[in-house]
């Protein structure tokens, strides 16, 4: 397996169902690339968290590389 991780960066939405969509898209996302990448997480650039940077410090976290 390898250490890389995937980033899946969306704007980001005051309304919660449209950032759990993004979340629930990354779920679906990382069963069909779990070969690829070890690591796949959501950030968003504004209104809601993780922020971007926040996403690349927990990948790194995990062991990204």
């Amino acid at each position: 397996m390898t250490d890389k991780a995937l980033l899946i960066v969306a704007h980001g939405s005051r309304k919660e169902t449209s950032n759990t969509e993004v979340k629930v898209l990354t779920g679906k996302i990382g069963t069909e690339l779990k070969k690829r990448y070890r690591i796949i997480k959501p950030a968003f650039l504004e209104f809601t968290e993780p922020s971007i940077e926040e996403g690349i410090l927990e990948c790194i976290g995990e062991g990204a590389t």
